[in-house]
């Protein structure tokens, strides 16, 4: 064979090796504004990101784990992608400022409605599919349920 065959032969192994290659996952995107969110807000609640170098390392991680995609394999709708991040800020602020123990429910920038009533606001970063804001990430999402529900 001819050098430029071979290099013909090479050329599309490698252009079929590099389409193969693509991740496919839905969301990508998506995954990593949530993802980003939770490293940053995970600051407050113990999970060993105390540094700005860890917080880095969380965000790379983060990137390359999406890749993936969403479990879900479907993309959120920009607002619910917004409510869904915002929970996962708001839970950080909370986390900050009153302790990583506070109950989501005691957070008042928490809107939604929570897995459990013992939901703390750490378990909202680390579980955010556990809220209503976030419940696209899973095929079982928790009812919006209001805070006010049961009062009169």
């Amino acid at each position: 064979m001819s050098r430029p065959g071979v290099w013909s032969l090479v050329s599309l192994a490698a252009g079929i090796g590099f389409w193969g290659c693509g991740s496919g996952g839905v969301g990508e995107d998506e995954c990593r504004s949530i993802e980003y969110a939770r490293c940053s807000a995970g600051q407050f609640c113990g999970l060993r990101i105390d540094s700005p170098a860890k917080l880095t390392e969380c965000e790379q991680f983060s990137r390359d784990n999406c890749l993936h995609g969403l479990a879900s394999g479907q993309t959120p709708r920009a607002t619910d992608l917004e409510h869904c991040v915002a929970a996962i800020k708001s839970a950080g602020t909370c986390a900050h400022r009153q302790g990583s123990n506070t109950l989501a429910t005691d957070c008042g920038a928490l809107l939604g409605s929570f897995d459990s009533a013992r939901t703390t606001v750490c378990d909202v970063i680390q579980n955010p599919e556990d809220t209503s804001e976030c419940g696209f990430l899973t095929d079982k999402p928790v009812e919006v349920v209001p805070k006010d529900a049961g009062t009169d």
